[in-house]
């Protein structure tokens, strides 16, 4: 099973959607611009609304990779080594000798299922970083940089939140995509001192 999703993921990652939907322009992103396969370059040669279906393909493909997983296994270990696999099919597509793109989108795919909130703000902040420095690259690697603490932070807020007031009773269950909730526990008592049973003897 792991060796399928795995595979899956590769092949899902390595759909080169930004050379599929320039190639009938008679654009050869390979050879244009930046070289690069992704949707930056196709903003460059040959527009907003081709990069935008670019991204959100590619974002696309990365997620499918992950649902695709759950639905095969409930082991959060395959699903997030299928979403690796799309990742690397995207950087390093066999059918084009290895030279993929730069993994932005396909990535922010597979993170907006494996951790959504932490997904949202790293969005955020690489439309922040781009508008303020006007460098993709900078953004991509704002937004690279955010995921980890983003979800640290969602992690520990979301029980907080909740509308069930935390109690001795209860303990804050999170799993790796942030969505945490209050679960019940038993409570154990501290070992006491052995008290011997007293045995009444008979006469």
């Amino acid at each position: 099973m792991e060796i399928i999703a795995l595979a899956l993921g590769y092949l899902l990652g390595s759909i080169p959607f930004a050379l599929l939907l320039t190639r009938p322009r008679g654009i050869d992103l390979r050879h244009v611009g930046s070289g690069n396969i992704g949707a930056a370059n196709v903003l460059r040669t040959a527009g907003v609304v081709p990069a935008v279906a670019v991204m959100l393909l590619d974002g696309a493909k990365g997620a499918m990779a992950v649902l695709l997983a759950r639905l095969m296994t409930d082991d959060l270990m395959v699903v997030t080594i299928a979403g690796l696999a799309a990742i690397c099919g995207h950087l390093y597509p066999a059918w084009l000798r290895f030279r993929g793109g730069k993994g932005v989108a396909a990535s922010a795919g597979v993170f907006v299922v494996l951790a959504p909130l932490a997904t949202a703000v790293a969005a955020l902040v690489f439309v922040a970083t781009i508008i303020v420095t006007r460098f993709i690259s900078a953004g991509s690697i704002a937004g690279a940089l955010t995921p980890p603490s983003s979800s640290s932070i969602g992690t520990a807020t979301t029980c907080r939140g909740s509308s069930r007031a935390p109690n001795a009773g209860l303990d804050c269950a999170c799993d790796r995509g942030a969505r945490c909730r209050w679960v019940g526990h038993r409570a154990r008592r501290a070992p006491g001192p052995h008290r011997p049973r007293r045995v009444a003897v008979g006469a």
